[in-house]
């Protein structure tokens, strides 16, 4: 039984797209267990302050970064006088302002996700409210949906730059 040409063409086509025909149906450039690298697993604040500066509201970014490093080096500060007391009062202090430092940056992811969506027509899984979507990627593996984010941001990661205020251009 001969192959029509037509029969070909698909053939060779379905074998030459890495991505096995997936990436057609998935609207995010970059799938979800992708990682941008150490940017967004070693300094989260980073990336999410950058797409922030560019998205939802011009000059925040460095006052994201700043805030979140802050905060994170004082919890850590606090952790290390933890240790040395064992005082409740300093662990208290210290496991609730990490977690304020935490909401806020994840309050950042939210409303980033929500305008690239906008930006690109991303559609949700729940129908209507993206937030609902977004709120459960972040909660459940903030790092991937962080790394999902940037990949849409910045199509090409050897284009990325680390230091700089949009992440796309040098300093």
């Amino acid at each position: 039984m001969a192959a029509t040409e037509t029969q070909l063409v698909a053939a060779v086509n379905k074998l030459s797209d890495p991505a096995g025909g997936r990436a057609s149906l998935d609207p995010w450039a970059w799938q979800f267990c992708d990682c941008l690298g150490v940017a967004v697993v070693c300094c989260e604040c980073v990336p999410i302050g950058q797409m922030f500066d560019t998205h939802v509201k011009k000059g925040w970014g460095k006052l994201i970064i700043a805030a979140y490093t802050a905060v994170m080096v004082l919890v850590g500060v606090l952790a290390v006088v933890w240790l040395a007391t064992w005082s409740y009062g300093i662990y208290a202090a210290a496991l609730a302002l990490g977690l304020i430092a935490h909401t806020v940056l994840m309050i950042c992811n939210i409303l980033v996700r929500i305008k690239i969506r906008e930006r690109d027509g991303i559609p949700t899984a729940f129908a209507g409210d993206p937030c609902v979507e977004d709120c459960l990627c972040l909660l459940c593996c903030c790092p991937f949906a962080q790394c999902q984010v940037a990949r849409q941001e910045w199509k090409d990661p050897k284009k990325y730059v680390f230091i700089s205020e949009d992440g796309g251009s040098a300093v």
